[in-house]
């Protein structure tokens, strides 16, 4: 589908928690963990896993050494190697900086909490849905997980604050945000060349074969063959699309792609996009992701100003939102009287 890069998750894998608070778990002695903070605290004290030490101080709440535990011993393996023969300047620094991240997705939660930000259940099923299919499956994505030494449910706690992050941005900071239709007209102006070539419209039902076993390619290829025969024979393709397809970024609106332009989709999906008649109903199409039944909707010979302004504004809007955000956050240390204790700047 669209050679796009996708993040694993929208602000990373933290164990976040809000609220006020004074100490994280402790691990038992003679733990792995225990025994990994034990080796690392001579060279970063504050790593002592039998200490408590505050990192972060705000008037909502405190970070201490225990919550950002987890994350430095998962990003390190637990392997003491990892760092025994590296200078202690170095470690605090990477230390440092997810102290930094960790604090900011608190101070982001807080005032998420503060607005009354929630995220519904159907919104966090759909995006572990997304994860899902991205590690070929839930049974492989938890596999995965737990090789890491975490647990799942730590996961979808944390994707679930992740979509709370962004919609408090989308609905308390970026809804502020005013494109000038001025802007808009005076980028397309200069895009116009780009605009001006073959786009395709499709809708598409996609059937996973990606990591899956022979003898599954085969059952989900039968499934395919099925499918393809009530949509040859006139059913409703928008309704297969919700009831079969395993794409959840287009599962939603029918299967809808809407004007891409050549080398924006894998080579076989492409050249029935382009070349087919349009309405017609292709046969399988096999990708790397699966298999793919294709109807052709439209094809156009370029984008006018009315097809892509909304786009545009679009593009103006997330070059405003990367900028505003650092700014959003500098100002929320202010007003939560934000201080990293240790960190030295």
């Amino acid at each position: 589908m669209k050679k796009v890069l996708v993040l694993f998750l929208i602000f990373g894998l933290f164990f976040i928690s809000c609220g006020k608070k004074v100490s994280g778990p402790k691990y038992k002695e003679g733990t792995e963990e225990y025994k990994f903070f034990e080796v690392m605290s001579k060279t970063v004290p504050y790593m002592a896993p039998d200490t408590t030490v505050e990192l972060i101080k705000t008037d909502e709440f405190t970070v201490v050494n225990h919550d950002i535990m987890p994350l430095v011993f998962q990003a390190m393996r637990g392997d003491t190697a990892s760092f025994i023969n590296t200078e202690s300047k170095q470690i605090e620094n990477y230390i440092d900086g997810i102290i930094s991240q960790y604090g900011t997705m608190e101070l982001l939660m807080a005032d998420a909490k503060k607005h009354k930000v929630k995220t519904a259940k159907e919104k966090l099923a759909e995006e572990l849905a997304k994860i899902y299919t991205r590690y070929g499956g839930e049974e492989k994505f938890t596999e995965r997980v737990e090789k890491q030494g975490m647990k799942i449910e730590d996961v979808k706690k944390d994707v679930k604050k992740s979509l709370i992050i962004k919609k408090y941005f989308n609905d308390v900071i970026f809804s502020k945000i005013k494109i000038d239709e001025a802007k808009i007209e005076e980028k397309y102006e200069k895009s116009k060349d780009n605009y001006n070539k073959e786009v395709a419209t499709v809708r598409h039902i996609l059937f996973l074969t990606k990591n899956k076993s022979d003898s599954a390619k085969i059952e989900v290829k039968a499934t395919a063959l099925k499918v393809l025969e009530k949509a040859k024979s006139g059913e409703d393709f928008e309704k297969l699309v919700k009831k079969y397809t395993e794409d959840p970024g287009s599962k939603e609106n029918g299967g809808l792609y809407e004007n891409f332009q050549r080398g924006r989709m894998v080579k076989s999906f492409e050249d029935v996009a382009f070349n087919a008649p349009i309405g017609s109903i292709s046969d399988l199409v096999e990708t790397q992701y699966g298999y793919h039944i294709i109807k052709v909707i439209d094809r156009k010979d370029g984008l006018s100003y009315e097809d892509v302004k909304d786009d545009i504004k679009e593009q103006l809007k997330q070059v405003k939102e990367r900028s505003m955000a650092p700014i959003v956050i500098d100002s929320l240390k202010q007003v939560y009287n934000y201080k990293e204790l240790l960190i030295k700047k």
